[in-house]
């Protein structure tokens, strides 16, 4: 199933690493833990997270107790300045989808479209804060935690255990 959507591998590291330390305000973590915690590779992850060291979102200590941290708090940081620090810059002015000249004019027929998907996409990222986004992470993680729960209790009661 196709989703246009999609965020870019390095995007969902930087989002899911931000996380972790938005839960964790001034405590630096490590490459090491954190690639270890979400099963990624170190390399590839410290990549990303010195990318968005070099873009003012983290502070980086080296050594053996330094790490990564938020450069700012968890409510200043939009979802559009973690794509945009890592993906650069979402822009307007894109080539047909089809990737060929089929439109007899200079622009393409679905530009339009294309133009204003991204101004909804651009405005939903801007509107939502990594502080809003780990508050629905953990929402999400209880609902979870309820449902097992839940599950674990009518399995209890089948069973007679």
């Amino acid at each position: 199933m196709y989703n246009p959507f999609r965020l870019s591998q390095a995007v969902n590291l930087a989002i899911h690493a931000l996380v972790f330390m938005a839960r964790e305000p001034g405590r630096y973590l490590s490459a090491k833990w954190l690639g270890k915690e979400l099963g990624v590779s170190e390399a590839h992850l410290s990549k990303v997270l010195n990318k968005l060291a070099s873009q003012g979102v983290l502070k980086s200590v080296r050594g053996s107790r330094g790490g990564f941290t938020l450069a700012m708090n968890a409510n200043s940081l939009s979802m559009l300045d973690i794509v945009e620090s890592i993906d650069g810059p979402m822009v307007k002015d894109v080539p047909c989808l089809l990737d060929t000249a089929v439109c007899k004019s200079k622009r393409c027929m679905l530009t339009r479209l294309q133009e204003r998907l991204i101004d909804i996409v651009r405005q939903e990222l801007e509107s939502v804060t990594l502080e809003d986004f780990v508050k629905d992470v953990d929402m999400i993680s209880e609902d979870m935690e309820q449902d097992i729960a839940e599950k674990a209790r009518e399995l209890k009661d089948k069973t007679g255990e």
